[in-house]
Protein backbone atom coordinates (compact mmCIF):
# COMPACT_ATOMS: atom_id res chain seq x y z
CA UNK A 1 0.00 0.00 0.00
CA UNK A 2 1.00 3.18 -0.80
CA UNK A 3 -0.16 6.11 1.55
CA UNK A 4 1.43 9.85 2.57
CA UNK A 5 1.05 11.00 5.97
CA UNK A 6 2.32 13.81 7.55
CA UNK A 7 4.51 13.21 10.75
CA UNK A 8 4.87 14.97 13.94
CA UNK A 9 8.04 17.12 14.79
CA UNK A 10 8.59 15.82 17.79
CA UNK A 11 8.35 11.87 16.07
CA UNK A 12 10.25 13.14 13.17
CA UNK A 13 13.31 14.32 15.67
CA UNK A 14 13.36 10.82 16.68
CA UNK A 15 12.75 8.97 13.20
CA UNK A 16 15.36 11.01 11.22
CA UNK A 17 18.51 9.96 13.09
CA UNK A 18 17.38 6.43 12.16
CA UNK A 19 16.97 6.76 8.45
CA UNK A 20 20.25 8.76 8.45
CA UNK A 21 21.80 5.42 10.01
CA UNK A 22 19.64 3.36 7.43
CA UNK A 23 21.36 4.71 4.27
CA UNK A 24 18.18 4.65 2.15
CA UNK A 25 15.99 2.09 3.62
CA UNK A 26 13.65 4.23 5.06
CA UNK A 27 10.67 1.90 3.99
CA UNK A 28 12.37 -0.47 5.89
CA UNK A 29 13.01 1.44 8.95
CA UNK A 30 9.60 2.90 9.10
CA UNK A 31 7.74 -0.75 8.38
CA UNK A 32 9.76 -2.09 11.62
CA UNK A 33 8.80 0.67 13.57
CA UNK A 34 4.93 0.16 12.79
CA UNK A 35 4.99 -3.77 13.15
CA UNK A 36 6.82 -2.95 16.69
CA UNK A 37 4.24 -0.68 17.68
CA UNK A 38 1.34 -2.66 16.40
CA UNK A 39 2.91 -6.38 17.56
CA UNK A 40 3.47 -7.85 14.56
CA UNK A 41 5.97 -10.25 14.56
CA UNK A 42 8.33 -9.56 11.48
CA UNK A 43 7.92 -11.47 8.27
CA UNK A 44 10.53 -14.42 8.23
CA UNK A 45 12.38 -14.72 4.68
CA UNK A 46 12.60 -17.59 3.32
CA UNK A 47 15.84 -18.67 1.39
CA UNK A 48 15.59 -20.96 -1.39
CA UNK A 49 18.64 -22.88 -3.00
CA UNK A 50 19.14 -22.14 -6.32
CA UNK A 51 21.46 -25.58 -8.15
CA UNK A 52 22.18 -24.88 -11.28
CA UNK A 53 21.63 -28.04 -13.40
CA UNK A 54 21.79 -28.99 -17.19
CA UNK A 55 20.37 -30.88 -19.56
CA UNK A 56 21.76 -34.38 -20.47
CA UNK A 57 23.30 -33.74 -24.15
CA UNK A 58 20.64 -34.34 -27.36
CA UNK A 59 17.95 -32.30 -25.42
CA UNK A 60 17.12 -29.11 -27.53
CA UNK A 61 15.67 -26.49 -24.64
CA UNK A 62 13.76 -24.58 -27.41
CA UNK A 63 12.04 -27.44 -27.80
CA UNK A 64 10.83 -28.76 -24.87
CA UNK A 65 7.12 -27.19 -25.11
CA UNK A 66 7.00 -29.05 -28.60
CA UNK A 67 7.79 -32.65 -26.36
CA UNK A 68 5.12 -31.81 -24.07
CA UNK A 69 2.57 -31.04 -26.73
CA UNK A 70 3.98 -34.15 -28.56
CA UNK A 71 3.03 -36.64 -24.93
CA UNK A 72 -0.30 -34.88 -24.63
CA UNK A 73 -1.50 -35.70 -28.50
CA UNK A 74 -0.01 -39.66 -27.67
CA UNK A 75 -2.18 -39.93 -24.25
CA UNK A 76 -5.13 -38.19 -26.41
CA UNK A 77 -4.83 -40.91 -28.89
CA UNK A 78 -4.15 -43.95 -26.84
CA UNK A 79 -6.98 -42.56 -24.45
CA UNK A 80 -9.69 -42.38 -27.20
CA UNK A 81 -8.74 -45.41 -29.72
CA UNK A 82 -8.56 -47.41 -26.34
Amino acid sequence: MRTTITIDDDVASKLLPLLEKSRGKSKKVINDLLRQALGISPSKRVEIPVFKIGLKPGIDPTSLNKLSEELAVAEDLKRYQG
